[in-house]
């Protein structure tokens, strides 16, 4: 087929061309009259998360008991509101993402802190800190980096094993806190990869994937790049006249994202065309003074497959 086809889909006051090189048809999603059109599957879902919980509130204190009626006794004082959560410390990791899985080795150190939590808590408190090695009851030495934040403390991680955290943040009230950390001589580390397409092959998109490394494990992983879809972008006006234009081409899917203008030409690209594959597209007209203004086009979650021939 020769030439490009076009495709005019007007939503509110501009109207955003959305077509393939070479794709003579589209169809658009629901949420608007554009899209962008190509081969390729359907669109992932969208998964909510659920909210956290909500924690119960302090228990409230019980009224006084009456005066006696014989006597014209007064009555009772009221009782006082319940407390909240008692005073306790938190061991977080500083070092490390995770108190499981840290690396150990001759070298290796674990950093970590204490947070005071609850109420009420001790204005200035003296920290005490105690590491064991469960495996043998071995007392690890615990040292203070920084003598100011006695609340942050190190110790080494030389074995593989659990170690058993203890603190103590004395004052008035006093707070105790106790947390396991693990670990493991062959530690695993994850890593988002992406691979840039030569220069010259401008009709590939970015491949990319997570990976997983082990220490002392060779690393074996096949890359390919997703099938591609070339589109073109021209936004126009009811009339038909194009409008020079921002265009921001972003996805959930993927890290990478395309940009351009249509000043001097429409706005073409090659995007990954996989089910998962579903794309935002901005148009933010570029204001001119010798036309009309027109306002900024969001086509959210935008798919719209090329019909095979």
């Amino acid at each position: 087929m020769s030439g490009r086809a076009r495709l005019a889909a007007v939503v509110a006051v501009a109207i955003a061309t959305l077509a393939p090189l070479g794709c003579a048809s589209s169809s658009s999603n629901s949420n608007s009259d554009a899209g962008i059109t190509g081969s390729g599957g359907g669109g992932g879902n969208i998964i909510t998360g659920s909210g956290g919980s909500t924690g119960a509130g302090g228990t409230t204190g019980s009224g006084g008991s009456g005066g006696a009626t014989d006597g014209g006794g007064t009555d009772g004082g009221t009782g006082t509101g319940g407390s909240g959560a008692a005073c306790a410390v938190a061991i977080k990791p500083v070092s490390s993402g995770s108190l499981d899985g840290v690396p150990a080795g001759p070298s290796a150190t674990l950093r970590v802190r204490g947070v005071l939590t609850g109420s009420p808590q001790p204005a200035s408190p003296t920290w005490t800190w105690t590491v064991t090695l469960v495996q043998n009851t071995v007392s690890i030495p615990v040292t203070t980096p920084d003598p100011q934040e006695p609340s942050v403390v190190q110790f080494p991680v030389t074995q593989a094993g659990t170690y058993q955290i203890t603190v103590g943040a004395g004052g008035n009230p006093p707070c105790a806190g106790f947390a396991s950390a693990t670990s493991t001589l062959t530690p695993t580390t994850s890593y988002w990869v992406r691979l840039q397409p030569p220069h010259a092959r401008t009709d590939l998109p970015p491949s990319e994937a997570p990976i997983s490394a082990t220490a002392g494990q060779n690393i074996a992983h096949a890359f390919y790049f997703d099938p591609a879809l070339p589109v073109s972008i021209d936004p126009a006006d009811t009339a038909g006249d194009g409008v020079p234009s921002y265009v921001l081409v972003t996805s959930p899917a993927h890290s990478w994202s395309r940009e351009g203008d249509t000043s001097a030409a429409a706005f073409t690209t090659s995007l990954s065309d996989t089910p998962s594959s579903l794309y935002d597209v901005l148009i933010v007209p570029i204001a001119s003074t010798a036309g009309p203004l027109f306002a900024p086009l969001f086509l959210p979650r935008t798919s719209a497959p090329c019909p095979s021939r």
